[in-house]
């Protein structure tokens, strides 16, 4: 069974159509409704890891790659099944779901794995993050940027939280804000036991203040598969080749400009 059938939706739902298809399989199978019955509870876990794949638009892609790979004839490859995923912000891409759903959440005392995801129905913040999520890969900046302002101003000890924020500010051009919340979200990882390394934020941050204008942030969330096969030293050798291009383009705009200005006084003195 199929995380859409599990939710019973189609497949080009949208999240909220998902979001609402979430509560009302968690009303219909959650323990707490039924007397802790096993069955129950088991069929809950199910819902809930739909919810979780199918309300995260990267988790959702790649598990819509895999279903369409497994439906072809020769089944999925051993090429298809380890295709990498997009790199985690945290330091694993465990820590990444742990940290949305847990850090500054209403998570109840004396929990364990098991039982957190029994109570992911209380985690409204966890969930309109995603919607925010699921909107800043669609491109609607704005709006996404709503939704990480209240997730960060609820769960300010959030990483995951300022990371999109801070990359929605990116793309909005608030440059200073964006740096901010960077900044941040590194000082949060260094004050974690173990501290948390951030390797993918501190690369953003350090291509922000390289480019005044970074263009490149565009580049990376309107096409990351390209940029992933590409790999790390291609993407940097694109990257920089763009740069010079821009360079190029911005040196020509100047000197037009500069031959204008000279011409000015030329022109007022043959009247």
């Amino acid at each position: 069974m199929t995380h859409y059938e599990v939710l019973g939706i189609p497949a080009d739902s949208e999240f909220k159509a998902i979001k609402k298809a979430y509560y009302k399989r968690a009303k219909e199978c959650h323990p707490d409704l039924h007397a802790n019955r096993k069955d129950k509870e088991e069929e809950f876990k199910l819902v809930v890891e739909a919810f979780n794949c199918l309300s995260d638009p990267a988790k959702r892609q790649e598990y819509d790659r895999r279903l369409q790979t497994a439906s072809q004839p020769d089944g999925p490859t051993a090429a298809a099944t380890d295709a990498a995923v997009p790199e985690s912000i945290m330091d694993s891409p465990a820590d990444d779901d742990l940290e949305e759903l847990i850090t500054g959440n209403n998570i109840p005392l004396n929990t364990n794995l098991a039982t957190l995801f029994l109570d992911l129905a209380r985690t409204d913040v966890f969930i309109n993050f995603r919607e925010g999520k699921n909107l800043f890969f669609q491109h609607r900046f704005r709006a996404a940027r709503n939704f990480f302002i209240q997730a960060v101003e609820h769960s300010p000890a959030n990483i995951v939280y300022r990371c999109y924020l801070a990359r929605v500010c990116v793309m909005l051009g608030d440059f200073d804000r964006g740096r901010k919340e960077y900044q941040s979200a590194l000082d949060l990882g260094q004050m974690r036991t173990p501290p948390q390394r951030l390797r993918r934020l501190r690369r953003e941050l350090d291509l922000l203040n390289k480019n005044h204008r970074p263009w490149w942030q565009r580049l990376f969330n309107i096409m990351p598969s390209a940029t992933r096969e590409l790999g790390e030293d291609a993407a940097e050798a694109m990257i920089e080749e763009a740069n010079r291009s821009i360079a190029r383009i911005t040196a020509a705009r100047d000197e037009k400009k500069k031959q204008k200005e000279l011409q000015a006084p030329r022109k007022l003195l043959n009247k």
